[in-house]
Formats: C-alpha cells, structure tokens, sequence
C-alpha cells in the first residue's frame, strides 16, 4: 500500500530528483514557519496547487486528504484564535493544509527508491561513527510515504462508520485504525521478510 503511493508520469516534477524536492519541502515549510502573514500563507497554497497541476495528479488526489485535514486545521484555527487572534488561527490552517499538500505532492511524484538514496546519501558521514545510513534512509523515507496511507485508512475507516449511521467519535475512529495499522505493518513486515530484507541483510 505504502510502495504504491508513487504516481507514475513525465512531468517536470516526476524528473526533479528526490533532492530538489525535499530540500525544496524544507526550505518552504520553514519559510511558511518564519513569516506569518496571511498573505503569505494564500501564496504558498497557490502556488502548491499549481504545482499539483503541473504535476497532472488531478483534483481527485487532493480530495483523498478526506476531512481530517481540514478538521485538524479547523481545530487549529479554533485554538489559535482563541490564544491569539482570528488572523493567526486563519494562518495556521492554511499553513496545515498546504504542507500537507506539499508533502503530498513530493510523494506522488518520487519512488520510495529515489527517497532511500537520498536520505542513504545525505546521512552517508554516520559510518565514520560506526551507523548504518543504509538502514536509517529506508526507515525515513519510509516513514515519510506512510503518512499520505494513514491519512487514506483513516478517510476508509471514516466513510464506513458514516455508511453504518455511526456519529463523529475520536475513540470509535481510534480503535480500528490502530488494529488496522498494526495488520498492515504485520503485512508489510512479512513481505519484506519473504524478499530477504532484515536487519542483518544491511550489516
């Protein structure tokens, strides 16, 4: 489920490599961090969702973020006016909600192998204090393309309680997604275990 994210095409995002777009991912998530007005923060989901377009992925992708990201970003705009000001709850859901499309994008548009030589290659010194940069690159790309698949499994889980006429409940949504995370790793483990892939393998 995880490996599959990737959406194969010829784009001119697609061609970047993994490098310029997570660089390109950090540099803008702290930018968007660092400056704080709300104009700011409306130019940066735009120019996300141009990107989305260049990229040809379709506005149906970016409905898989489903209603848990803009309730997040609801919630976030609720506490920070609360705390602060309407303006600042107003920059915080707009800076939730284009990150999360940004990384979204980076996803879609690079193969979990381009994400593992980069991060191999990027934390490649850790071997002179005796690191195995092999294994920390795949655990982190790996982590980084699991998050778009929680987000799905929690939409799947959502629109089944709906269909059953269950109310909105943090612990009803809890509960399955917990169980169905713990057997989609289980999978995942057994399938990476069956293609020789262990601790051991990287040593």
């Amino acid at each position: 489920m995880v490996i599959g994210l990737y959406v194969p095409g010829d784009s001119l995002l697609h061609n970047l490599s993994a490098g310029i777009k997570l660089g390109t991912l950090f540099v803008f998530g702290t930018a968007l961090a660092i400056l704080s007005s709300w104009w700011v923060q409306v130019g940066a989901l735009f120019i996300v969702l141009i990107l989305w377009k260049v990229a040809n992925l379709g506005i149906q992708r970016i409905k898989q973020i489903g209603w848990m990201i803009p309730m997040f970003a609801l919630m976030a705009v609720l506490v920070n006016a609360y705390l602060g000001s309407w303006e600042q709850g107003f920059v915080m859901g707009i800076r939730i909600i284009t990150l999360v499309l940004f990384s979204m994008l980076v996803t879609y548009t690079t193969t979990l192998d381009e994400m593992t030589h980069f991060f191999t290659w990027f934390i490649s010194p850790i071997k002179w204090i005796g690191g195995n940069p092999e294994m920390i690159g795949f655990a982190v790309s790996f982590c980084l393309r699991s998050i778009p698949m929680i987000i799905t499994v929690m939409e799947d889980i959502r629109e089944a309680q709906i269909a059953r006429g269950q109310k909105a409940n943090v612990l009803h949504l809890a509960v399955p997604l917990i169980i169905r995370l713990l057997r989609i790793s289980s999978e995942i483990s057994e399938s990476l275990d069956s293609r020789g892939f262990n601790a051991r393998s990287w040593r």
